[in-house]
């Protein structure tokens, strides 16, 4: 890169596990931060969701809830966009993991605030109304290949994090006889906290309906998405389908079930942008450096 040449500007938003207790309380003190999250809490309170106080006051606990979850991950992410954009930064591309495709929809302008933190209530809704199985999630040292062999009948690959780390779901026993298989064999895997959810698999089917009927109230006439938005709940081959053309009901509750591609999407960051993770925490640094060295 010639020396002064602009850089791209890319927005990573993260997804679970990013959350955490206090994870806005210094924030709040910077006025569009703040002016946004009450902007988000005056949409989500006629829900009984109290925004402020999950953001600055609620216990670590309280994030077990995934509704509590998702909808303090995709406020935040709304806000810091909108302190972003008050700062004249915006992006050239954007991708997301996850629950973090929501903040994606809104960097896009393909959602509303009120749709995104709308989007993410009804995302957590729906799983607790569905009353699923209990479901876990743990991390492991293989390639998305070595994954597609190895895993046992009922655990399947979920997030494909980098070229040697995959995310798995499944029923508990089953992911524990799992880890434990890899771990007596020196091959790193570990459990990770998925509030007893087995997300981005089959697992999770019966929220499917709950979260379309819902999502379809909040976006009642889908924007579509632009080029800049990059998926990663999508193979690349279906970028250009149907299903990838609008910021819609159908695109996010395919993004819960379906398997999350990150480590494919971060091919097409160009070696030299600049990468700036939109999340409450920090999650992503160590994969961004290796997936992306050069920035």
């Amino acid at each position: 890169m010639e020396s002064g040449e602009s850089r791209p500007v890319w927005f990573v938003f993260s997804g679970m596990a990013s959350q955490g207790a206090g994870v806005a309380r210094h924030l709040m003190r910077l006025p569009a931060f703040a002016a946004s999250v009450q902007r988000s809490a005056h949409v989500l309170a006629p829900h009984g969701v109290q925004l402020v106080h999950a953001l600055t006051e609620a216990p670590h606990a309280a994030f077990e809830d995934v509704l509590t979850s998702f909808v303090c991950i995709a406020a935040v992410q709304v806000a810091l966009v909108d302190v972003l954009r008050e700062l004249g930064v915006r992006p050239d591309g954007i991708v997301g993991v996850s629950v973090g495709e929501i903040g994606c929809a809104y960097a896009d302008e393909a959602l509303t605030g009120t749709q995104a933190v709308l989007a993410a209530y009804w995302r957590g809704r729906s799983i607790i109304d569905a009353k699923l199985a209990p479901g876990a999630m743990a991390t492991v040292g293989l390639s998305w290949e070595q994954c597609e062999a190895r895993c046992p009948p009922e655990v399947v690959p979920a997030c494909h994090n980098a070229a040697d780390n995959v995310t798995v779901s499944g029923p508990v026993a089953a992911v524990d006889a799992f880890v434990a298989e890899l771990s007596a064999e020196g091959t790193f895997a570990r459990r990770i906290n998925s509030s007893g959810v087995a997300f981005h698999s089959q697992y999770i089917a019966a929220a499917a309906p709950l979260l379309r009927r819902s999502l379809e109230r909040v976006i009642p006439a889908p924007r579509p998405r632009s080029p800049r938005w990059i998926s990663s709940s999508l193979p690349k081959d279906q970028w250009d389908s149907d299903i990838a053309r609008l910021s819609d009901a159908h695109y996010f509750v395919n993004n819960l079930l379906s398997p999350v591609r990150f480590a494919e999407a971060l091919r097409d960051v160009p070696a030299h942008a600049v990468l700036v993770e939109v999340a409450p925490h920090a999650l992503l640094q160590a994969v961004l450096k290796r997936a992306v060295p050069a920035t």
